[in-house]
């Protein structure tokens, strides 16, 4: 039984689905490799993702049921290929599964907006990869077009974000209370929280 006559008897319906999920491992491939680099900083490609063991995983699951719909085995030895690539498959699904529980939210994290300033243009956000790694960040844009342009500095303990200004923030923590400017043209920050959380510079 040759590869090619094994091809043939691929019915129409089932090739429809296995080019569907051909075309949508691809483009979650392409989404979740955009998302680990993004040299735009663009808040959604970092908010949905950046988390590549994830990504990783969900392309491994698409690409096994791409070759089980799309390449079905009917002969062992003339089609070993289809074979070695589902056993492929599936073991980068199972490291990835294991990366992910491992590292958790470490790639992706939580995002959480604080304050929106009154045209609706510049915001703050809370960025939370764990219990010991928070963040207050600049996004400037909105929609799919929203951007980070800065880190205000770390969330000590409880935050309250408030815009007085479209160029000026303030900050309210359990350690203090600061007031941030941005950037007119851009809206990076011009001050940030320190490090200790016990003054701005």
């Amino acid at each position: 039984m040759t590869d090619t006559a094994s091809m043939i008897r691929v019915s129409t319906p089932r090739r429809v689905t296995g080019v569907v999920l051909l075309v949508l491992t691809v483009a979650t491939a392409g989404a979740f490799a955009a998302g680990a680099w993004n040299p735009w900083h663009l808040v959604a490609l970092a908010q949905y993702f950046s988390n590549w063991p994830l990504g990783l995983l969900v392309v491994a699951i698409l690409a096994l049921g791409t070759s089980w719909v799309l390449l079905p085995v009917r002969h062992e030895v003339a089609q070993g290929p289809r074979i070695v690539l589902r056993i492929v498959a599936g073991l980068v699904a199972f490291a990835s599964l294991l990366c992910w529980g491992i590292t958790g939210s470490t790639f992706g994290g939580s995002r959480t907006v604080l304050a929106r300033s009154a045209d609706g243009q510049r915001a703050v956000a809370l960025v939370e990869h764990g219990p010991d790694d928070r963040q207050l960040r600049v996004w400037v844009g909105s929609g799919l077009g929203a951007r980070e342009v800065g880190v205000l500095g770390p969330a000590c303990g409880e935050v309250t974000v408030r815009f007085t200004s479209r160029d000026s923030v303030a900050i309210a923590t359990n350690y203090g209370d600061f007031q941030l400017r941005l950037d007119p043209a851009t809206g990076e920050p011009l001050d940030v929280i320190g490090s200790t959380c016990a003054g701005s510079g």
